[in-house]
């Protein structure tokens, strides 16, 4: 079983600015150490905190971006021009600022077809940007992950066959809120990572840090537990908020500490 490393900082701002030093730091080492560093990014309200830090970092422009290649680890089936687009959202806040090579930025293609087309489309655009033939799986250097209310990671919810599918990379599911529609990575891309960087911060999530991080495991009703079967290092960022009803360290709540 994999334990998440934990860092816990006074408030969202401090919670992103970590997160984002972890991925950073990671990125220039891959990048540095293959020559070529694959990133996915994320979706929703809290991901927007973590682009703006990623952008306004010291060490951003130590990062060769123009080694990375550019993910996502979900996507709504909306227009890029769309507020509910993790694409658009990543382009206006980050990508559009730093300077990585638009042919290294794979965008989920959510306009060309039906949605199980499209993630098809996407797997065999992973496959080739990593040069990973099937059956064999892509190993992502980073990716990125917030926590939805309800537990669920990238766009895989609670009681989604999504869940347990570990026949595919990429997955379409359907959201309970608008826009439902959705493209996900599958089980089978989290668990090879060789880093997942999540962020929960907020009060309104520390009732689900509570019972994601404490609970038996149960990915069926809480997906983020998925992560307790990752290979690569799981590290969660949160603020004091989102941690508030965890137990004290030392207790019943196995953690550490991120370096």
């Amino acid at each position: 079983m994999n334990i998440p490393e934990i860092a816990i900082a006074p408030d969202l701002h401090a919670a992103a600015s970590k997160a984002a030093n972890e991925l950073l730091r990671a990125a220039k080492e891959a990048a540095d150490r293959s020559d070529r560093c694959h990133v996915a990014l994320s979706g929703g309200s809290t991901a927007r905190h973590l682009l703006a830090a990623l952008r306004e970092h010291p060490r951003s422009s130590a990062v060769p971006w123009e080694r990375l290649d550019i993910y996502w680890s979900d996507e709504r089936c909306v227009p890029a021009d769309s507020p509910d687009s993790n694409h658009g959202t990543a382009m206006r806040e980050l990508l559009e600022h730093v300077p990585v090579s638009s042919s290294h930025v794979h965008t989920p293609p959510v306009e060309l077809g039906a949605p199980k087309s499209i993630a098809a489309r996407y797997e065999a655009t992973l496959r080739q940007a990593t040069s990973t033939p099937e059956p064999a799986i892509p190993q992502l250097d980073i990716v990125f992950l917030g926590l939805g209310l309800d537990a669920h990671v990238a766009s895989l919810f609670p009681g989604s066959k999504a869940i347990a599918n570990r026949d595919r990379l990429v997955l379409h599911t359907r959201a309970v809120a608008a826009p439902r529609e959705r493209i996900t990575f599958g089980p089978s891309l989290l668990f090879e990572a060789n880093r997942v960087v999540l962020l929960a911060c907020g009060a309104e999530k520390a009732r689900v840090v509570q019972e994601v991080l404490e609970s038996p495991p149960d990915p069926m009703r809480y997906p983020a537990q998925l992560l307790l079967s990752a290979q690569g290092r799981v590290l969660w960022f949160l603020d004091a908020e989102a941690a508030a009803l965890l137990a004290p360290k030392g207790g019943s709540r196995a953690d550490s500490t991120t370096r």
